[in-house]
């Protein structure tokens, strides 16, 4: 592993929250072994250095994007379950000092709905059939199997935040029993609805804690753009928050899929990892033997659910009357008018989510037709066909349904969800006709429509159509993301000099990956001389990574000393990385004193990493003496880092005392990580009784992080229950997460009744999360 040096802390804040953040991780890194940030970098999957040493070094106060990139680099530091729990509680008391207690909405905290009074009709539940007898409001709620494990979420959410998805079927009484849920656990929370990802985005701002964020039919978000990223920041940002969501199973499935090894793409990375921060609830189209007896209790008093639980169809189905809407699709009494639902169903299901356009219909119907049909079609056909298409049935819901854009206007139509569900599957063999593939082509405005069309045609392999389809998003914008596709696909069909076309005119409109893309492109065809011209007009606009990407491609082809050029200039531009790389490849080619020197003008030039790439170059010459004076010098100049470099060469090298007496200094000066470091190298000599007593007398100075570093010694050591000692004790100094790590060691020791215990025990002294464990404990007792 590469080894680094600890960060210059000369713009760190003199206190407060964001401070105490970049201590912990400073801590965190020498306590693991300082690492270059290379391989941090590396472990965080970045392409760049800079971007981990701003984290690092507090450059213009930069913090972690979101808690998973936290999570990242503490573990790229080096650092355990324990550390990332500690990181977040740092990181959001950070966030939240930064942001402060502001509320900056569009519309006043106080006017927005409560959970409570909210309308369940406009956030996606269903409609119910009328019957004779009853009043006009939802029928009365009959309780699902999956309602205490969404409260159990819920519950935990309304502490410490959530992201719930709810699977299930057309109406199944997915947004109903999420309705009930939130109602039931967080009713004077705030609820917002975001009508598509823009605004999502803009509510994400809006710093308001103990929100709701509903967003049923989750796929509209995602083909507006919708990421992982977004989510994060709404739960960051208005923590705590609970974001809800429903889906299909078929889509669920659709998007979590990986693709084949042999796959040329995939296709839903970006949906794939925002559903994997939801915990996914499923909801079964049946109802089960217990759910049934609750709705004849029910049914007593509600002559809705008596009628529904007779239908052949399922009784929410019923409630929404999903068996007439087929049956009005399928029987119409013209062809044109099942012409018009069917081309709507198929818009859908080529992936288009936005509304559907009255002209988009107009235009596809047409293909639906015979010759015959189209003659015999009344001049006011559209009309008549829509007319019939919008009635609704049993005063529930219509086959097509208008979507508003204002008072009075109608921006476009979708599908009746179990009409929509019922058509995927009729016509899953069938292929849209021409004049459907035309009308997306000429009507769609969104990108994500347009791509989604593209990749369903690519699928039918219909390549001429995804071509097509994929110029016409270019066209609406989004160049980054339809680009690459278009080019793949030009360069699938083998149609190679149009694909090389598409990336020239990315790099003409300033596109920032068609210049890579390009390169490479060329690179693979052998093209060499072209790919490196690419780069060489890159580092002539003042573009200086250009001159690394050209140093490399010189190497590749053998031209090292143009590559070493390249790579100076690179050096002298100040391209992050680019004095590592330089010096390697001086060092490949055996011209060592020449690398050494690289590393000892980053040294002169305080540049980060350069003390540590100049004493692992001495080392791997065996040149010990060097390296540890050089580390001497670094150490009596107070460079961070250079005492943990120190300490590991000597210790390297068997002057073990040496290292000891390093380390012993630096915990006399009172620097962090100081005595981390020295239990640990104790520890690993077997001076076991030395390394507790460095760890208590840290405990006895307040490092409340020194419990951790006690308690795996004597685990380490089988002394269990002394282990347990240190973590009650560090629970009664609330040291973060000591009650769960001492679960953790319980359960390792199977010593569970201990466990439960501990969190009754919790639960008594009010700790929100107490029931939660509870509850998974009882389910781990009666496996």
């Amino acid at each position: 592993m590469a080894t680094g040096r600890r960060v210059d802390r000369a713009l760190w804040p003199a206190a407060g929250p964001y401070r105490k953040l970049l201590e912990f991780l400073d801590r965190v890194h020498a306590d693991n072994g300082i690492r270059s940030l290379r391989t941090i970098a590396a472990g965080m999957n970045l392409e760049s250095r800079s971007r981990v040493s701003c984290l690092l070094r507090g450059v213009d106060g930069a913090l972690p994007a979101d808690e998973r990139q936290l999570e990242q680099l503490v573990r790229a530091l080096g650092g355990g379950d324990d550390d990332v729990v500690r990181a977040r509680v740092l990181y959001r008391t950070a966030r939240a000092e930064r942001a402060g207690n502001s509320v900056d909405m569009h519309q006043p905290a106080g006017a927005r709905p409560r959970v409570a009074d909210s309308d369940p009709r406009s956030l996606g539940v269903h409609a119910a059939i009328t019957v004779p007898g009853t009043a006009a409001d939802l029928p009365t709620y009959v309780a699902r199997d999956i309602d205490a494990d969404l409260r159990v979420i819920l519950t935990a959410g309304a502490t410490d935040g959530c992201f719930v998805l709810l699977v299930g079927g057309s109406s199944v009484g997915k947004s109903r029993s999420l309705y009930e849920a939130l109602r039931h656990i967080v009713p004077d929370w705030t609820l917002l609805h975001p009508t598509d990802t823009h605004d999502l985005r803009r509510l994400a701002d809006s710093r308001t804690p103990h929100t709701v964020v509903w967003l049923d039919e989750l796929q509209k978000y995602l083909v507006g753009g919708l990421t992982a990223g977004d989510i994060r920041a709404v739960r960051r940002l208005n923590h705590p928050s609970i974001v809800v969501a429903t889906l299909w199973p078929a889509r669920y499935q659709k998007y979590t899929l990986l693709p084949s090894p042999r796959a040329m793409e995939d296709p839903y990375p970006a949906e794939r990892e925002l559903l994997d921060l939801a915990d996914v609830v499923s909801l079964h189209p049946e109802l089960t033997d217990d759910e049934r007896e609750r709705a004849q209790a029910v049914a007593a008093s509600d002559p809705r659910i008596q009628q529904a639980l007779g239908s052949a169809y399922g009784m929410t189905q019923a409630l929404a009357a999903a068996p007439a809407l087929v049956h009005r699709w399928r029987h119409a009494p013209d062809g044109h008018i099942e012409a018009l639902i069917t081309a709507a169903i198929d818009a859908r299901r080529m992936g288009i989510e936005s509304p559907l356009a009255a002209d988009l219909l107009r235009a596809a119907v047409p293909g639906y037709l015979t010759a015959a049909q189209q003659a015999k079609a009344p001049k006011n056909w559209f009309e008549e066909a829509m007319a019939y298409a919008s009635t609704e049935l049993h005063g529930a819901v219509s086959a097509l349904v208008p979507v508003g854009a204002g008072m009075g206007v109608v921006a476009g139509y979708t599908v009746a969800d179990y009409l929509l569900q019922d058509g995927v599957d009729r016509r899953r063999r069938d292929i849209p006709p021409q004049t459907a593939w035309a009308s997306y082509r000429t009507y769609l405005c969104e990108v994500g429509d347009l791509l989604a069309a593209a990749r369903a045609a690519d699928h039918l392999s219909m390549p001429d159509q995804a071509e097509s389809l994929l110029r016409a998003a270019l066209h609406r914008g989004n160049d980054a993301e339809v680009r690459p596709r278009l080019a793949l696909l030009l360069r699938r069909l083998g149609r190679i000099s149009e694909a090389i076309h598409v990336w020239r005119d990315g790099v003409a409109a300033g596109d920032p990956g068609a210049r890579l893309r390009l390169a490479v492109t060329l690179q693979s065809l052998g093209r060499m001389d072209e790919a490196m011209n690419v780069w060489r007009d890159a580092a002539a606009t003042g573009d200086p990574d250009a001159h690394v990407r050209l140093g490399f491609m010189l190497k590749s082809v053998g031209r090292t000393a143009e590559a070493i050029t390249q790579l100076r200039q690179a050096v002298t531009a100040r391209v992050d990385g680019a004095r590592e790389w330089l010096a390697a490849l001086l060092h490949d080619e055996g011209r060592v004193d020449e690398a050494l020197d690289v590393w000892r003008d980053g040294v002169a030039a305080r540049e980060d990493g350069a003390l540590d790439g100049l004493a692992v170059l001495l080392q791997s010459e065996g040149r010990h003496d060097e390296a540890t004076d050089e580390l001497h010098k670094a150490l009596a100049a107070g460079v961070v880092g250079a005492r943990a470099r120190l300490a590991e060469l000597l210790h390297y090298r068997g002057r073990v005392d040496a290292a000891v007496k390093v380390w012993r200094e630096g915990v006399a000066a009172g620097e962090p990580g100081a005595a981390g470091g020295l239990a640990v190298l104790l520890q690993f000599e077997g001076r076991t009784e030395e390394a507790i007593a460095v760890r208590c007398a840290a405990i006895d100075r307040g490092d409340r992080d020194a419990y951790d570093g006690l308690a795996e010694i004597y685990e380490r050591a089988g002394r269990i229950d002394e282990a347990i000692n240190t973590w009650k004790q560090a629970i009664t100094v609330r040291v973060p997460a000591a009650r769960p790590r001492l679960t953790a060691l319980l359960l390792r020791a199977e010593r569970l009744d201990e466990c439960i215990a501990l969190w009754k025990e919790a639960e008594l002294a009010g700790e929100s999360n107490a029931q939660h464990w509870l509850t998974e404990l009882a389910r781990s007792k009666t496996a």
